[in-house]
């Protein structure tokens, strides 16, 4: 194995792993929104309730 051969894969290793840490950014941010907004749901329900029992 060439040594140029060797850094280009540690190259490429190196562009996977950011890409894969930017998805798992990504998804964090999904999952915080989406617990966000069942959050709000939940509290808009619990309005309604209280709203239909008066």
């Amino acid at each position: 194995v060439k040594k140029e051969n060797i850094i280009d894969i540690k190259a490429q290793i190196s562009k996977e792993e950011a890409a894969l840490k930017r998805t798992r950014d990504v998804r964090k941010k999904f999952a915080e929104e989406i617990a966000l907004a069942q959050k709000q749901v939940g509290l808009s329900q619990k309005l309604l309730n209280s709203s239909e029992k008066s």
